[in-house]
């Protein structure tokens, strides 16, 4: 095993942990496995394995052990092809950053770029910062996505993921078969067969932006007709208060009134007219007269 092979594991260990933390996540494990983020590292440690035999099998080794570890999960076939496309994609995020960012480094440090060196051309300092870089940008990576995975994604089907996400994944796939046969006589058969391959793969993603956008004019029409619900509880409920308080103001009428005829039968004139001189008053003060005068 060389140099290369060795900081392959280093990064290998980092995305078991790393993918076995979103897969936890955004899925549900079943209910035999009672430690379920380390028994998922320890299947996605399957990637150090292929490293160790040779650093080309590393994409292969990662795809094999992200869909063993999915049968540690109960949800349904769609939702845990999601979560692999997700854990894959941020795994292509993550070295994307890295090596963005070691390249920066490079040149705000030495002011130039890196050689453009891949394999075990690469020198132990690049291979030692890019994966330093690696683990510090899948760390936070990791860390925000396994805190909001299932808010961000929640107006989101599992399928159109699926229908986005591996295209991407098949052509990733295809790319390093086709560098793999670089240099053979059977390159440019296989360059034929991956492209009619690339083009194939726009449709899933054009169906699935169109799903998405079928999706998001349904959920725009469920958000205006629950604002419209909204708005009808809220008049319902203002209805509502306002025939309380006409059956209250109904109630004090009455009792006025009932003042008003005693009063009135037991010869008390004078003081009926001054207790109809305080309603008349109160009523030009104020919308309801029972809000000040009461029996």
């Amino acid at each position: 095993m060389n140099t290369f092979s060795v900081f392959y594991v280093l990064s290998g260990i980092f995305y078991s942990v790393s993918i076995s933390f979103i897969y936890c996540s955004f899925l549900t494990p079943k209910d035999n496995i009672r430690h379920p983020k380390a028994v998922s590292a320890v299947i996605m440690s399957l990637i150090c394995v292929f490293a160790v035999i040779d650093y080309r099998f590393v994409t292969y080794g990662l795809l094999v052990s992200m869909m063993i570890t999915l049968l540690l999960f109960k949800d349904s076939f769609g939702r845990r092809i999601a979560g692999f496309i997700i854990a894959y994609m941020t795994q292509l995020t993550t070295e994307l950053c890295a090596v963005n960012l070691y390249n920066l480094l490079h040149f705000l440090i030495f002011k130039k770029f890196p050689a453009a060196r891949t394999g075990p051309a690469s020198g132990i300092g690049e291979l030692f910062g890019t994966v330093s870089l690696i683990c510090i940008c899948g760390t936070m990576i990791t860390a925000i996505l396994s805190k909001y995975i299932n808010k961000w994604l929640y107006h989101f089907r599992t399928s159109a993921i699926s229908m986005m996400g591996l295209p991407l994944i098949i052509t990733m796939v295809l790319y390093n078969i086709l560098i793999g046969k670089l240099g053979t006589p059977q390159f440019y058969p296989y360059l034929i067969v991956v492209c009619f391959l690339y083009l194939l793969c726009y449709f899933p993603v054009a169906l699935g932006f169109r799903r998405i956008h079928r999706q998001e004019k349904e959920r725009a029409a469920l958000e205006k007709h629950r604002a419209l619900v909204q708005e009808q509880l809220a008049y319902s409920q203002q209805m509502e208060e306002e025939y309380r308080q006409l059956r209250k103001w109904n109630h004090d009428i009455s009792n006025h009134i009932i003042a008003l005829s005693y009063l009135l039968d037991n010869g008390k004139y004078q003081e009926g007219a001054d207790y109809l001189e305080i309603l008349l008053s109160a009523s030009k003060t104020v919308h309801n007269p029972s809000d000040q005068i009461t029996c």
